[in-house]
Order: C-alpha cells, then sequence, then structure tokens
C-alpha cells in the first residue's frame, strides 16, 4: 500500500557498511534495504525441486506451500500497477514542517487527504465521478451515492443544504453526450478487458529544483495493457465550474490563466515515468457543473471538454 521496495541480501555485502548493531550474543544473518525504487524489480526463475534436491517420494509440504506462495508472488507482481512515486526518498509526515507543494503553482483545488477534505459541492461531485468506473456499464443509483457521501465525505456532519440538487445534477452529468462518451470504455482503442481504471490515483514526487514535496491526485486514470504491458494512458481531471467559456480560443486563454495545462503536463510526466510509456500519454480536462432554472426549476448540466497538448 504504500510502494515500499525492498532489496534482501545474506552473503554478498560488505558488512562494515552496513548499519545497525548487533548486541552481546547476536549475528547478522542478513540485512534488508526499504526504500523508493526507480522501478518494480524483476522475478528470479525458481529452481525445481530436482535441480536442488534428491527427495524422491513426493513434495514435502514445506516446499509445495513455498512453490505456491512464489508461484501466486509472481502473478500478482506481473499484473500490479507500479505505484505513482516519483523519486520519494522519505515516509511521508504530513505534520512536519517541510514545504508541500500543488502540482500546479495556483495553489491547491481542494483538500488531497479525508481528514482536511472540504465539505464543499466540488468535492461532493468530485466523490460521485470516484464512483465511476464507466458509464457503459453499471452506474451507482442516487441511494448509494448519497450513502457515499455521507459516510465518506461528510463523515457524519450534516450534509448541506441542496443534496437533492446536487444527485440530481450528477446524474444529470451522466447522462450528457459528451460526459457519456469519455467515461465509456468504448471511447479507447482495444477491449474492456485491457483497460485499467484508476479513480483518485495518489502521487509524490520530489525535485532537485525546489524544495519540499509535490502531491497530486490524479482524478482519473485510464492505462492501457496489451499481452500485460502498459502501452498507453489518458488522464481525465474533473473542474466544477459553471462559468467556464464556451468559446474555443477563450476556453484556451482560461486554462493557460488558471495553469491548469501545466497541472495536467505534471501528471503526464509522472505516469510517463511509472509506466515507461513516454509520448503515449494523452490528458484532458472535463469541466463539469449544473444550474438550476429559479423560474422552472430544471436543472441543466455544463460541460466542456479540453484536451491538454504536451
Amino acid at each position: 500500500e504504500l510502494g515500499i521496495n525492498s532489496c534482501w541480501v545474506a552473503l554478498t555485502y560488505k558488512k562494515g557498511k552496513a548499519q545497525g548493531k548487533e548486541n552481546v550474543g547476536e549475528k547478522r544473518y542478513l540485512v534488508v534495504a526499504l526504500g523508493y525504487g526507480e522501478t518494480q524489480g524483476v522475478t528470479h526463475k525458481v529452481k525445481a525441486l530436482s535441480d536442488i534436491s534428491d527427495y524422491k517420494n513426493g513434495d514435502p509440504d514445506w516446499y509445495t506451500n513455498d512453490q505456491t506462495n512464489r508461484k501466486t508472488a509472481q502473478l500478482q507482481a506481473e499484473s500490479a500497477d507500479p505505484p505513482l512515486v516519483s523519486v520519494r526518498k522519505n515516509p511521508i509526515d504530513f505534520n512536519s514542517a517541510e514545504e508541500v507543494r500543488a502540482p500546479s503553482d495556483h495553489g491547491f483545488q481542494r483538500q488531497w487527504f479525508p481528514s482536511r477534505q472540504l465539505f464543499d459541492r466540488g468535492t461532493a461531485i468530485h466523490a460521485c465521478f470516484e464512483q465511476i468506473e464507466w458509464l457503459d456499464g453499471a452506474v451507482p443509483s442516487r441511494e448509494e451515492l448519497r450513502k457515499h457521501l455521507t459516510e465518506n465525505v461528510f463523515r457524519g456532519q450534516k450534509a448541506p443544504l441542496g443534496m437533492d440538487d446536487l444527485l440530481d445534477g450528477f446524474m444529470k452529468l451522466c447522462e450528457d453526450p459528451t460526459v457519456k462518451k469519455v467515461l465509456s470504455s468504448s471511447f479507447y482503442a482495444g477491449s474492456a478487458d485491457e483497460l485499467k481504471v484508476w479513480r483518485e490515483r495518489p502521487y509524490i514526487a520530489v525535485s532537485p529544483a525546489k524544495p519540499g514535496r509535490e502531491l497530486g491526485i490524479i482524478d482519473r486514470l485510464v492505462v492501457r495493457r496489451v499481452n500485460g504491458k502498459a502501452v498507453a494512458a489518458d488522464i481525465i481531471d474533473y473542474k466544477t465550474n459553471s462559468s467556464v467559456p464556451k468559446d474555443p480560443d477563450k476556453l484556451r486563454a482560461f486554462v493557460e490563466r488558471e495553469h491548469y495545462d501545466e497541472q495536467l503536463n505534471k501528471y503526464r510526466r509522472e505516469v510517463e515515468k511509472m509506466y515507461n510509456i513516454q509520448g503515449k500519454v494523452t490528458a484532458r480536462l472535463l469541466f463539469i457543473d449544473c444550474q438550476k432554472d429559479e423560474t422552472t426549476g430544471e436543472i441543466k448540466p455544463i460541460v466542456r471538454l479540453f484536451d491538454v497538448q504536451p
């Protein structure tokens, strides 16, 4: 869960350089290095019983169990996605005085972690979209969404006024043709079983050029695999804003002014590094909001899609 890698060495290391202290009567048999690796390592071949033993009457229980566990671990490692962590040097301490930066220079759009989460409309809409894997698949019901918001966003606090309008608006957004298109598996090349969807995917990066750590959460990351290997990815970042301009030139100027293009391109670079798919990551902004007509009471979705260029 922390994305920590380990390296185990029993014989081939310089004992004089190994840190740690042995007390009287103790003996060091091996050393284990823990940290955040640049890669996820490789699985080593497991020798057959006949290569390492002359056991003749079937596999002993301890060996059979060990081989089963090794094979399971190997399959899990081959199918797992790398943690989105880049050049992370120390465990995360959110109470430390070290500077924490947002992924774009305009600052945090919302709080990153549940204990500090802002209970506003934008956060609630993000939380609803977090429940969507594919819109051409199963969509949560209003009651399921209400339960999710109550338990995971408002966390026992009184829900704000307008919860019903918010849920009505979210359902309208899910019916919007643009939203339905980009959140459907048919939007991507390849079969649905080649696609892995990450929702609210965090990453942490350290840059030698700037102090502190950069924290980011990718709202939606779709990774396409062929024969188990990542070959492309797509990033979608939700922005709740009802005043986004319709005109393409004005929309582009708005994105640049708010540094959203910078934010998305940082996400792009992190994903390229983690999956080793340079030049194969697309990124887009999905502006989503709703307005209620005070006269008719009708709730209308507001949707703009903007493709961010590298």
